[in-house]
């Protein structure tokens, strides 16, 4: 079993390389174990069960939790419709590209879940796209980088 462990502040990239780094963990694992075989385990600060605390002698489990017990904070993060826990590859799926927004979520007050701020055009369903930029994705995608810069400006997603 891999658990990734994901801080509260961890960022948007910090999140992604996490997942991907406990994949090509076991990838390179000499043991002959491999990625299929592997049950990968995501958590959040805060939320760590005690077979995951257990491997850390000095853990502080009043630390993230605020002297609840674990069982609270598990009750208390269902209730409020999250995961306890969940797969790396359900996780990594969220930074997939081919997750698709309307221009409205992309320019909104948050971003959804997963999106790379410095590429939201990439994430702009395709007849948005075509309509804000004047081109194809494929076109914008050939660009030199101060082009497409000035082209996310303009379009507002910069």
């Amino acid at each position: 079993e891999v658990f990734v462990w994901i801080g509260n502040s961890a960022n948007v990239e910090e999140k992604k390389k996490a997942l991907e780094t406990a994949i090509a963990y076991v990838k390179t694992d000499t043991s002959g174990r491999k990625v299929e075989d592997t049950i990968f385990t995501t958590l959040k600060q805060g939320f760590e069960p005690p077979n995951f605390t257990g491997h850390f002698f000095a853990w502080n489990p009043a630390k993230w939790s605020g002297g609840q017990s674990y069982e609270e904070l598990k009750k208390a993060l269902v209730s409020g419709g999250g995961e306890l826990t969940s797969s790396v590859t359900a996780e990594l799926a969220k930074f997939a590209v081919s997750a698709k927004y309307t221009y409205a979520q992309l320019t909104g007050p948050s971003l959804p879940e997963g999106i790379d701020a410095t590429q939201k055009e990439q994430y702009l369903l395709e007849d948005e796209f075509k309509a804000r930029f004047g081109i194809s994705r494929a076109e914008f995608n050939a660009l030199p980088g101060w082009k497409k810069n000035n082209a996310r400006k303009k379009a507002g997603l910069y």
